[in-house]
């Protein structure tokens, strides 16, 4: 672990009101002592001390501040640790970093204060992993649960599978070296189910947490000229697809990432569909219909007074691949108040049909409302675990070793080598909780970290 003394600034670059730089290393006091010429009997940790920064050299002033020193180990990253509070703007705090960088100070790499947190057993990498994530929370949800994992909720989780997993492999060897002077018995074979069913339950978790990270994809499709980026515009309430008279003036797909009722939706607006395509728009229909696949719900658009829109093959193969997430919206009602194209298109009862029109905006608001309940959100409010895509990999993982095990056909008969088996699951959960030093997974985790944190 680096012993050296870093800092940092803590806050975005900009006009703001304050600025706040963060040091933590053994010199952080002594540091800061020579720039505010407080005495170290004077200092009272976690109290603020008001002063005036002064050049070391030349003695100017540079800036007003607050500053609280902070005593290891009752400190974030486990170590002395300052934070200064400077007036905001780019010249101040910049100007009081290289200050502390001339004193002996060093700029911390991105995730270094968290880093060296978990280190000094402040944290684990999940708790970690998630102050990140609040940072970048978009809903309510995301940041509850993103603050339920910093508290140790998963954490908490993944430790009792760990060591009742560490028991057994602490019996197994126990065993295998005295046989004679161990009384108690475990059973592997009911163990596994037990195991097994904990992280299946965290695999579930992952999925119905998707929405959270993804939003519920939601895709707009048909023929080209039908209105499409008129009710994408709409929809996201603000004029991001470009709309014009003539056909095709999307050819690559729009998205907008939109809160609805705080709700995380992302919204595509795909390229139309044409009966004679060009090797160009052949390429456009395979994005449209990639999109198509992940979506949650797929609205299909329809001009009243373009029959060729109503093109039954392709509204067919739509109705057949994904009869639970169409939806059929028939746009330009202000031009016609004919209502039997239900029954010109054959639609099955089970696919929801809209009348709007993207110009106007009648029945916009309304369509959004049922948009709204026909998401499946019940999955984000039955959540008790956010479960990353780090954590997915490594479940699915000891659930490959789990299921193996459980088709020996009696794995308490091997002893020495379930126990190894059972071993790789106890350190592969010790590896991804940050509790044996893996370099790479700390590089791949903290380069997503901003510097300061």
């Amino acid at each position: 672990m680096a012993k050296d003394t870093i800092a940092a600034i803590a806050t975005p670059v900009g006009t703001g009101a304050i600025a706040i730089l963060r040091l933590s290393g053994e010199l952080s006091f002594p540091v800061v002592q020579k720039l505010i010429r407080i005495q170290a009997q004077d200092i009272i940790p976690w109290k603020m001390h008001h002063s005036w920064i002064h050049h070391p050299d030349s003695l100017h002033i540079v800036d007003e501040v607050l500053c609280c020193f902070m005593k290891a180990p009752k400190s974030y990253s486990g170590e002395d640790m300052v934070e200064i509070y400077c007036h905001g703007g780019y010249l101040a705090p910049n100007t009081i970093l290289s200050l502390l960088i001339k004193l002996g100070c060093r700029i911390a790499e991105p995730g270094e204060f968290t880093r060296r947190a978990i280190e000094n057993g402040k944290m684990d990498l999940i708790q970690a992993e998630f102050i990140q994530q609040m940072a970048c929370a978009k809903t309510e949800k995301e940041l509850e649960l993103s603050a339920k994992n910093v508290s140790g909720h998963l954490s908490h989780y993944l430790n009792e599978l760990k060591e009742s997993i560490n028991d057994y492999v602490v019996w197994a060897e126990a065993i295998l070296s005295f046989p004679d002077q161990i009384s108690e018995q475990k059973s592997l074979k009911d163990l596994l189910p037990e195991w097994k069913s904990k992280a299946k339950y965290l695999i579930e978790q992952y999925h119905l947490a998707k929405p959270l990270s993804d939003g519920f994809h939601i895709a707009i499709v048909g023929k080209t000229n039908v209105g499409k980026s008129s009710i994408f515009n709409a929809l996201a309430e603000k004029n991001r697809s470009l709309i014009s008279p003539w056909a095709s003036t999307t050819h690559d797909y729009i998205h907008e990432f939109v809160l609805w009722e705080g709700y995380p939706i992302s919204l595509y607006d795909t390229a139309g569909w044409v009966s004679n395509p060009n090797p160009v728009d052949l390429l456009c229909m395979e994005q449209t219909e990639r999109i198509i696949q992940k979506s949650t719900l797929v609205l299909l658009v329809i001009d009243m007074e373009d029959k060729e829109s109503m093109n039954m093959p392709y509204i067919e193969s739509l109705i057949a691949q994904y009869p639970n997430k169409l939806w059929i919206i028939i746009n330009k009602v202000d031009l016609t108040e004919s209502n039997l194209l239900e029954d010109t298109l054959r639609l099955p009862l089970s696919i929801p049909v809209s009348y709007i029109s993207a110009k106007t905006g009648r029945g916009m608001d309304d369509l959004k409302k049922e948009l709204i309940q026909s998401l499946p959100l019940s999955s984000l409010n039955d959540l008790e675990y956010w479960v990353n895509e780090r954590w997915h990999k490594s479940l699915l993982q000891i659930l490959q070793l789990i299921d193996e095990l459980e088709a020996w056909d009696d794995p308490d008969a091997y002893l020495d080598i379930s126990a190894k088996e059972i071993k790789q699951i106890y350190l592969l959960l010790e590896e991804q909780l940050g509790y044996n030093h893996k370099e790479e997974l700390y590089r791949q985790i903290f380069q997503k970290f901003c510097i300061g944190k």
